[in-house]
């Protein structure tokens, strides 16, 4: 946008006004004004005095307190540099495919993370796309304003401080495990799945035969594994497999090797999903990532929380108390 000079131009011809010029004051307003300023001024002073002599009283009994040293190696300084926000906890969407002949812009099931160097771990939990979250489901919650409404709900009900998200569909899914040069699954029963579709390209691109096997599979295939609708323990067992996915690619990614790449991984997922989680985010975690990075020798750091239970009744899927409390005291301390 281009903007025009302005047209308004002063007539020289016109005095200046010298706004200091207090002889175009009465001279009973300017004495008035004075003895205002004059009466401000020393009321001024006096709250001057009175704050001192306040902040002195508060030095003089705190001096008078016993104190106690701490000796230096008390002190974690690492840890004393964390705080409630370092913590950084992402709700991974798996969405259906808008593009795909039998689905519409739907979720499937979801994965939580919780990347928390406070404790030392990080947590991932399998969430049910059906769980219900207050009054209405996350599948619902999503509907009515797709993936940040999902994921604030489901912080409001876990009463957690944030959490962001972020969303694949089969494509991204196969594109984004691809990045991270496949994924170590341990698949321990035979998965045969030919993809309802017209079209020939669809068929091939979606369907999957194989047999039990361990081993490092590629996007594509863990992609049409998640489609696979028949898993022997139905919806529940689909969304446990998105789970352990997801520790997988943090077990073998999150290492030593690995802390100063932070921003590298982090482009892996940014540029093949859709995320709320910003480079900033990342930034004000990396402290946090890196402390984490270096605990994960092992390639063990992500677990699922033990003794949560999300139970299906009526159609929807809802949390026992103790399950609750627990995913809060994990999720959002």
């Amino acid at each position: 946008m281009r903007y025009k000079k302005n047209i308004v131009v002063l007539d020289e011809t016109l005095p200046k006004v010298d706004r200091n010029d207090r002889s175009r004051i009465p001279r009973s307003m300017r004495q008035r004004g004075a003895a205002i300023r004059m009466g401000g001024l020393a009321a001024a002073l006096i709250a001057v005095i009175w704050a001192i002599n306040g902040i002195l009283s508060v030095i003089s009994s705190v001096a008078e307190r016993p104190g106690r040293s701490v000796p230096a190696s008390a002190v974690d300084v690492e840890s004393a540099e964390y705080n409630e926000r370092n913590p950084l906890t992402v709700l991974m969407i798996k969405k259906t495919d808008m593009n795909a002949e039998t689905r519409t812009d739907d979720i499937e099931f979801c994965a939580l993370i919780r990347f928390d160097p406070i404790n030392e771990r990080v947590a991932v939990a399998p969430i049910p796309a059906d769980l219900l979250v207050g009054e209405t489901t996350l599948r619902q919650e999503y509907a009515a304003g797709g993936e940040w409404q999902c994921a604030s709900s489901l912080a409001k009900y876990l009463e957690a401080w944030e959490i962001s998200y972020t969303s694949v569909d089969f494509d991204e899914a196969s594109a984004l495990i691809n990045k991270f040069g496949g994924v170590r699954f341990n698949l321990t029963h035979e998965v045969n799945y030919e993809y309802p579709s017209e079209s020939k390209n669809e068929r091939k691109k979606r369907s999957i035969h194989i047999p039990p096997q361990s081993r490092v599979f590629d996007g594509s295939e863990i992609a049409r594994m998640l489609d696979w609708p028949d898993w022997p323990g139905g919806d529940e067992d689909r969304s446990l497999t998105y789970a352990k996915v997801w520790a997988t690619l943090i077990n073998d990614n999150l290492t030593p090797g690995n802390k100063s790449r932070l921003a590298d991984l982090y482009g892996r997922v940014a540029n093949n999903s859709k995320t709320n989680v910003a480079m900033s985010d990342i930034q004000h975690a990396e402290q946090g990532l890196r402390h984490l990075c270096e605990l994960n020798e092992n390639r063990d750091i992500a677990k699922m929380p033990m003794n949560v239970t999300a139970a299906k009744q009526d159609g929807v899927y809802v949390y026992d108390d103790v399950s609750l409390a627990n995913m809060r005291a994990v999720f959002c301390r």
